[in-house]
């Protein structure tokens, strides 16, 4: 979290920095000036000087492994600089597979010049380049999503001879926000034991709606004394939300009491069904929903 937060941040002050040099709008200022000279060489200190034409620029240009080469010494604007490198890309032995790295050159080259004139430190061309690369690294890394994992549809069969089967759905209307609730209960060998259903008003959302029918199941099961049970559902997310135990803002206080309710039950596990395999579920909840006079929407 503090290197996408350092990234972030490196970010809008490389992407504002560059907006400011190719607009010419970046002068030295004279408290960084001393007087006119730069700390490196000794020579007048202006944008172009500072990114591209002093030594010490150039050594640092010249240690950037590109797939094209560079030569500083021939920009003759800090507009042609920029545009010459913004699709410089780093060879892959660095790591770096994505994005121009000329930016943070620019960026190191800068808090280098600034660690000398304020701080008095010597930041060498070498560590420069390496800031650069370590920089480019972590902005490559902080933007990698990783892939969402998906909760496996694969239906594994219950170990238990006394696990039942529990198909649950719902039926929501949106433009009266209310939804049917629909359930099915069915032995290991696949066999019809009984179901349930209900409906309800002001009901907020489908998720939400997916949720109450999962809960009204349970409530259903624990009547019937069952001990073993396996909960389907075709809502992903609520199936994800149910096993990690992570609260979601339209499942707050219905996700407590279904988890609370689980532990009434000797064995219980929630898995996710695609809506081909709930489609009695489904209608069960449809017919519930049209008891009120009203459809799914």
């Amino acid at each position: 979290m503090e290197a996408q937060h350092r990234t972030k941040n490196q970010t809008l002050y490389v992407e504002s920095y560059e907006k400011r040099v190719t607009c010419g709008r970046e002068p030295p200022s004279q408290e960084c000036k001393h007087n006119g000279a730069m700390l490196n060489c000794g020579e007048a200190e202006t944008t172009l000087h500072l990114l591209f034409s002093c030594d010490f620029a150039i050594k640092v240009w010249n240690l950037i492994p590109c797939t094209q080469t560079f030569d500083s010494r021939l920009v003759q604007s800090v507009r042609s600089g920029i545009e010459a490198t913004k699709d410089a890309i780093c060879l892959p032995t660095t790591g770096i597979s994505t994005g121009p790295i000329s930016l943070w050159v620019v960026w190191s080259i800068w808090k280098s010049r600034n660690q000398r004139v304020f701080e008095s430190r010597r930041i060498t061309p070498e560590d420069t380049a390496t800031q650069a690369l370590r920089n480019a690294r972590e902005w490559q890394t902080s933007q990698i999503k990783p892939p969402e994992r998906k909760i496996r549809s694969q239906y594994r069969p219950p170990t238990h001879p006394l696990t039942v089967t529990c198909n649950t759905d719902a039926a929501w209307n949106r433009e009266r926000k209310t939804a049917g609730f629909g359930w099915i209960f069915s032995s290991r060998e696949g066999v019809r034991m009984t179901q349930g259903s209900a409906s309800e008003s002001t009901i907020k959302s489908a998720l939400l709606a997916e949720a109450i029918s999962v809960h009204r199941a349970l409530q259903h099961a624990k009547h019937l004394g069952l001990t073993h049970i396996s909960v389907a559902s075709d809502s992903q997310l609520l199936i994800k939300a149910i096993i990690r135990g992570i609260p979601h803002k339209e499942l707050h206080g219905i996700l407590h009491d279904i988890l609370d309710l689980a532990c009434f039950f000797l064995k219980i596990s929630f898995r996710y069904v695609p809506r081909e395999s709930n489609v009695i579920a489904d209608k069960i909840a449809k017919n519930a929903l049209a008891t009120l006079g009203l459809g799914p929407v």
